[in-house]
């Protein structure tokens, strides 16, 4: 999003960041990749130790609490399972709804996730939704809240990594338009039916002459989805 995480360590505060829709930052590309809804597609954050990420999202949690009290706010009990953790934060200008994402490092390009349930409510709260991000949440010194209002407004784009793959439906082999041939009956672009006189070309290209029924003759490129191949009368 522009802004960089920091390369050393803080003077025992954190620093916080606010994303509203109609800032500078909120005009950058804000791209979004879908993952297949498949089984294990949101484990744990990206961790495989459930404590450690319990751990996380613990450390996360206490330092939203610390930027809520510091922008005199006040936070109600917040949630916190495997799913994730949440909590809403009020003052008097109403209340925000708040993801909280805890991350042990920076913020890279393996971003945080949000689950189908977590984004279909950012869409239905809009403004009133919050995602919070928090880099080094481990470390109090150096820990930083990206705070960041209804992205779901904010996507630009949305990405489908390569798991998508293995969802796509596989392509049936088309099968062949029948070949024309002497002596074979066809049915006409017009409608009119006709019996092949000559065949010349190869492949896909093949001009074709025809004798109507009435007796007159005509001479033709054939096109499989506009003219038909008949069978042959008994």
């Amino acid at each position: 999003m522009g802004i960089l995480p920091p390369i050393k360590p803080g003077h025992g505060h954190s620093t916080w960041t606010n994303f509203r829709r109609g800032t500078e930052v909120s005009r950058h590309r804000a791209v979004t990749y879908i993952h297949p809804n498949v089984p294990g597609a949101e484990a744990a954050e990206g961790h495989v130790d459930p404590q450690a990420a319990a751990e996380l999202r613990q450390a996360a949690l206490k330092r939203v609490l610390a930027h809520e009290h510091a922008e005199h706010r006040q936070p109600q009990p917040p949630r916190d399972d495997a799913s994730g953790c949440s909590l809403e934060s009020v003052d008097g200008s109403g209340a925000r709804y708040i993801e909280v994402k805890g991350l042990s490092g920076p913020w890279t390009e393996n971003g945080v996730w949000l689950s189908p349930g977590q984004f279909d409510r950012a869409q239905k709260l809009g403004d009133g939704f919050w995602l919070y991000v928090v880099e080094y949440a481990l470390d109090e010194a150096s820990c930083v809240v990206h705070s960041i209002c209804n992205p779901a407004a904010l996507i630009t784009q949305y990405r489908l990594d390569p798991g998508w793959r293995g969802l796509a439906s596989a392509s049936l082999p088309q099968a062949a338009p029948p070949r024309p041939e002497v002596g074979g009956r066809i049915l006409m672009e017009d409608g009119v039916e006709g019996v092949i006189t000559g065949v010349e070309g190869e492949s896909l290209i093949l001009s074709l002459q025809v004798k109507m029924l009435d007796g007159t003759k005509r001479q033709a490129f054939y096109q499989p989805n506009k003219m038909k191949i008949l069978p042959n009368e008994g």
